[in-house]
């Protein structure tokens, strides 16, 4: 029976390893694995102080949504490169949303402040995990002012930072 529980607990960490791994080289793509490349459709999702957002509501705004969770090693490894951006560029119009995939509000709530994240956290709609199709966490997806796909990357790395800073920056300035 000992040797049945260790082959489970193996595989699932097998499963939880690939789909939430950091990598060297995060994958980027300009076409999202969802059908819609914008957010002019309705979606919304649910902050964690119960306030319901609108994504078309952020239309003239650079957006940031960057589905995550708490026990995602790499998610967590991008928090504080988020927080930065955050800090740095949302009086020029950049709205970050970290939407925790799969996780109870009051979870993600202390979590996120044991992290000390500074920008939106909130849970993502069905809706919302229709359109974006995340398969595999950290998924970030960055919008322009006008709502279109810029960018979407799969897995997280501290090599990638520069170069989506530069993307931010490029989307505030137009």
């Amino acid at each position: 029976m000992k040797i049945i529980k260790a082959i489970i607990i193996s595989v699932l960490l097998g499963i939880l390893a690939a789909s939430c791994s950091p990598s060297d080289s995060p994958k980027q793509n300009t076409n999202s694995n969802s059908e819609n490349s914008s957010f002019k459709e309705t979606v919304s999702f649910t902050d964690i102080d119960g306030k319901e957002i609108s994504l078309s509501g952020l239309e003239g705004k650079v957006v940031i949504v960057d589905f995550w969770a708490s026990w995602c090693p790499p998610c967590k490894a991008s928090i504080p490169f988020y927080n930065r951006m955050y800090e740095k560029y949302s009086q020029k119009g950049l709205v970050i949303i970290g939407a925790d995939v799969n996780e109870e509000t009051q979870v993600i709530r202390t979590e996120a402040e044991k992290l000390g994240i500074k920008y939106i956290v909130a849970q993502p709609s069905d809706e919302m995990n229709t359109l974006f199709k995340v398969s595999s966490i950290p998924s970030m997806f960055l919008f322009d002012k006008k709502g279109n796909l810029v960018n979407n990357q799969v897995g997280y790395s501290g090599s990638a930072d520069k170069a989506i800073e530069q993307m931010i920056l490029e989307e505030l300035n137009k």
